[in-house]
């Protein structure tokens, strides 16, 4: 069965249209990467660097995709090139893998997970000065790796304000895929203008002291959640 419409929303008033397709073209959002499958007899220790690694990463929405509205109609893309500006370039591995995708720097979390190190590098230089909010994945106990992590965050992409360190139990495996129940929290953490999140389960006066030396000035916001879902963003 096909979603219900409003067929006369043509007939509203331009202003109210243009203020009504902004808004769902600004809804927080969270743009993922996922790793693909390697090439035929290729594992992932024995592929050749890092930067090449990247070549099986690609991005995509994880819940809500607000591109999706500017594809509407006329009107609606026109205000979506305006807000958003240049489409964005997505991981590439080798010079003839390209992703181009419609994102709303302002409020889109971008989820690198626990590869970092594969996927950022693999950004084109002009997506990374556009990125301002990125969720990472770290073992609960990693302390430095995650301070590692922070410094070469604030080295490329100097327009970072928030940053989410998702901590997750000591085990040796890749972390999972991002679900959608947790990418809404992502995505609601950005409405969040509270005192920074906690992780119960870390020293975060030892956190704290140790990640200071590696943000910029002025520090992005700063959240680290537990391994389990948030009960709510406080109000």
């Amino acid at each position: 069965m096909p979603p219900p419409s409003f067929k006369h929303f043509p007939e509203l008033p331009a202003e109210l249209r243009i203020l009504i397709w902004e808004a769902a073209l600004a809804a927080p959002s969270v743009w993922a990467a996922a790793p693909g499958p390697l090439p035929s007899g290729v594992t992932g220790g024995s592929y050749p660097n890092p930067r090449a690694r990247a070549h099986a990463y690609t991005m995509g929405f994880v819940g809500p995709a607000p591109y999706m509205a500017g594809l509407a109609c006329k009107e609606a893309w026109a205000l979506m090139k305006r807000s958003y500006g240049r489409p964005v370039r997505g991981p590439a591995g080798a010079p003839h893998v390209t992703q181009l995708s419609w994102v709303d720097m302002d409020h889109t979390v971008v989820h690198v997970g626990d590869a970092d190190t594969m996927v950022l590098p693999a950004f084109a230089a002009d997506t990374w000065f556009r990125i301002k909010h990125v969720a990472l994945t770290w073992r609960l106990s990693h302390y430095y790796l995650i301070s590692s992590a922070c410094l070469r965050l604030s080295e490329v992409c100097p327009l970072l304000r928030t940053l989410i360190i998702q901590t997750r139990e000591n085990v040796d495996e890749a972390s999972p895929p991002l679900s959608v129940e947790r990418a809404a929290d992502y995505a609601g953490i950005l409405a969040y203008n509270g005192p920074p999140l906690e992780c119960e389960e870390m020293d975060m006066a030892k956190f704290w002291a140790i990640l200071k030396y590696d943000l910029p000035d002025p520090p992005p916001r700063v959240h680290v959640l537990g391994p389990g879902r948030l009960p709510a963003i406080p109000g």
